[in-house]
């Protein structure tokens, strides 16, 4: 499964998988969906989104199969 923004990305850079855990951990702790990703050299983005009251607007994160990835490539593609 994929996962990508609704539609504001939100998210805290910090050195190292161990603090990106911890930032996590909070971020969990208050209802909010997390999605972590090295960036580079050590450096991990921590994406969040407050899915908690979703239904009156909130960002949240799709939850896309591969089929829908493949559908969508091939719709940009023709757009190019």
């Amino acid at each position: 499964m994929t996962k990508n923004f609704v539609e504001e990305e939100k998210y805290i850079s910090v050195r190292g998988m161990d603090n990106a855990m911890e930032v996590a951990k909070v971020l969990l702790k208050n209802d909010y969906e997390v999605f972590i990703e090295l960036d580079d050299c050590d450096i991990y983005c921590v994406h969040f989104a407050y899915a908690k009251y979703r239904h009156f607007g909130n960002a949240a994160f799709y939850r896309i199969t591969e089929d829908d990835v493949e559908t969508l490539e091939a719709k940009h593609a023709e757009v190019e």
